[in-house]
């Protein structure tokens, strides 16, 4: 439920701020994004609770298959930190969610 040392920490998985970044990268080749940012926020207003990534891509999107999107992260993210994947199979995590921001110009 916090973010200490660079790590996100909701179901004793400990997924560091690394692997979070290695997980989006990969998910940004394989979607063909051009990422200016991005940012996770650890959900515990769900349940079970969920990480929240908040992506900025460097040029605006029109259409997009965000469901597509939430697998790549998912599957991004259980190869970079195996213990998420115990802990959303173990019903403790749900899959992540996706939001776009575009900065205000």
């Amino acid at each position: 439920m916090y973010r200490v040392n660079r790590t996100i920490n909701l179901a004793e998985e400990k997924t560091t701020e690394k692997a979070l970044q290695i997980a989006f990268e990969n998910t940004c080749q394989e979607m063909g994004i051009e990422l200016a940012d991005f940012s996770v926020y650890p959900n515990t207003d769900v349940t079970p609770n969920r990480y929240d990534f908040l992506i900025e891509p460097l040029h605006e999107i029109k259409k997009f298959d965000t469901e597509a999107l939430k697998k790549s992260i998912f599957k991004n993210l259980c190869k970079a930190n195996p213990v998420y994947f115990d802990c959303y199979d173990d019903h403790w995590l749900d899959k992540p969610e996706v939001w776009f921001q575009y900065a205000v110009c």
